[in-house]
């Protein structure tokens, strides 16, 4: 997860939830959050944390205002980009999200050709010593 405080004023936070976000109960669901506010940096340059989810999982993402005083300084209404990246595995590919490799028909029928073969290759052998 990559996000941008454009304003660069420091007053906003993100946080990363699994399917939903309780106000009264924040550390319910939670995943992992920049670890700071924007401020710490002061700038506009991207800050990125990483989660992970489980398969078919839904990510809630939680802008919150850390400053105080007027809406320009409270992050009210202050511009940020927020640009998330999902691969099926560490690796950050997009391998088998099943687990699983399932043969193509085709693969079982060349399968069972070839286990004929050599059953009659062997039985041949066996006829003639």
């Amino acid at each position: 997860i990559s996000f941008t405080d454009e304003a660069a004023n420091g007053a906003v936070f993100i946080s990363a939830y699994a399917n939903s976000f309780d106000p009264t109960n924040k550390q319910l669901n939670w995943l992992g959050d920049l670890g700071y506010n924007s401020i710490a940096y002061g700038t506009a340059d991207s800050l990125t944390f990483q989660v992970m989810l489980q398969y078919q999982t839904n990510l809630v993402l939680v802008v919150s205002n850390t400053g105080t005083g007027t809406a320009a300084s409270s992050g009210l209404n202050n511009p940020f980009d927020i640009y998330v990246n999902a691969y099926t595995d560490t690796i950050y590919d997009d391998a088998d999200v099943t687990g699983h490799i399932t043969p193509e028909p085709s693969t079982l029928i060349e399968l069972g050709t070839g286990l004929l073969a050599i059953a009659g290759v062997a039985r041949r052998r066996l006829m003639g010593a």
